[in-house]
């Protein structure tokens, strides 16, 4: 960000790492209270920030720079025989791009899938406010895409922060039980379609570690690209 930004930044006390054992992670924030335009929207993702309601957040380690903010490149994506496979086991499922449009029953999924997924987690005790807040807070053009079977059963879904060149998946939740689908993989795949079709050039991953086996599935999906050194670059080809 500039110096003429109108954001008062903060630098957060460290906590441990959610990435690397024995790391302590500290954060710069700051919390927006009005919408952001479309031009400081990219600014911060230019600058290495996710969002989290409406706080905008980076990593700023002193004694380390694992956190590289990651980005597909749709129009170049690598389709692998294990990818069709997965696509294909999933013919059934429609996906339908949505505004904030905030149900008890995607409430519930998410809860199913945190619960199962991360019961450690402080997400594990969100309640329906707290899930509607990850939508309803944003400053920026937030959306989810929902993905239903034939039989219109809810099995997955992805927040969705809108870009100038594409869309940031900010969290992802499904059926942690259908594993024989690799839900996981496939909402991955089907952006990186639906970021071609709308003819834009990007599906942000949020921050790729190399060494952290949470993030280890973000290196299957290239070409990757890394933010380093402020600028955007190929670090998975």
């Amino acid at each position: 960000m500039n110096q003429e930004s109108p954001h008062i930044f903060f630098r957060s006390q460290p906590m441990d790492c959610p990435y690397l054992d024995n790391h302590s992670e500290y954060q710069l924030f700051t919390r927006i209270n009005r919408p952001l335009s479309m031009e400081e929207t990219m600014h911060f993702s230019n600058a290495g920030f996710r969002r989290s309601h409406n706080i905008m957040y980076r990593p700023i380690c002193p004694k380390c720079s694992a956190c590289v903010s990651s980005r597909i490149r749709c129009n170049e994506f690598k389709m692998k025989p294990s990818w069709r496979r997965i696509l294909n086991k999933n013919r059934d499922i429609e996906g339908k791009l949505l505004e904030t449009n905030i149900t008890y029953e995607q409430y519930e999924l998410f809860h199913l899938y945190v619960s199962t997924r991360h019961h450690n987690g402080e997400m594990s005790h969100m309640s329906f406010q707290e899930y509607a807040d990850m939508m309803l807070q944003s400053p920026i053009n937030t959306c989810l895409m929902e993905y239903r079977t034939n039989q219109k059963e809810l099995i997955a879904a992805c927040i969705l922060d809108k870009f100038t060149d594409g869309y940031s998946a900010v969290y992802s939740f499904y059926n942690p039980f259908l594993t024989e689908r690799s839900l996981g993989s496939y909402i991955i795949l089907d952006l990186v379609n639906y970021v071609n079709q709308q003819n834009l050039k990007y599906l942000y991953l949020g921050y790729w570690v190399k060494n952290s086996p949470k993030m280890s599935y973000k290196q299957r999906f290239r070409p990757l690209e890394g933010y380093i050194n402020r600028q955007w670059q190929v670090i998975l080809p």
